[in-house]
């Protein structure tokens, strides 16, 4: 209670003589933090903009702008990039079907995971594993 009491005659100090302070604050890159950490815990799950924002404690549009901040990516946009980074590596260990990868990594059907894929990397996941056995594919 105190340190709060202290930020907020800070705060009120600052509004008094009109300070400007950055908003980079602890607590949204913490907050930020634990909504990566599950996003990255659930990727199997379907996940909206909401839920994301309900883990943060933010409204949707605000978490959206923050998220972004701290990111460079929107909310989405990161999640789809950890579903391929993931799908990526289970390609390359070559030890389960593009079905079971696509309903391990959040995509509803092995073709929606395909043309996602495709849509990224302008290669199917098939060919992708092939690629990648030949050594035509790099590491990454």
């Amino acid at each position: 209670l105190y340190g709060i009491g202290i930020e907020i005659c800070h705060s009120l100090i600052r509004a008094i003589l009109a300070v400007k302070t950055a908003e980079d604050r602890i607590s949204t890159r913490v907050e930020i933090g634990r909504v990566i950490e599950y996003l990255h815990s659930h990727i199997q799950k379907k996940m909206t903009l909401a839920e994301m924002a309900g883990i943060a404690c933010m409204s949707s549009s605000h978490f959206s702008r923050v998220f972004k901040a701290e990111t460079g990516k929107t909310p989405l946009d990161y999640l789809g990039e950890a579903r391929m980074r993931r799908v990526r590596k289970h390609l390359a260990a070559g030890d389960k079907s593009v079905t079971e990868i696509a309903l391990e990594c959040g995509y509803s059907s092995p073709a929606y995971l395909t043309a996602c894929f495709c849509r990224r990397y302008g290669i199917t996941p098939s060919n992708f594993r092939k690629a990648r056995k030949k050594g035509r594919i790099s590491k990454e």
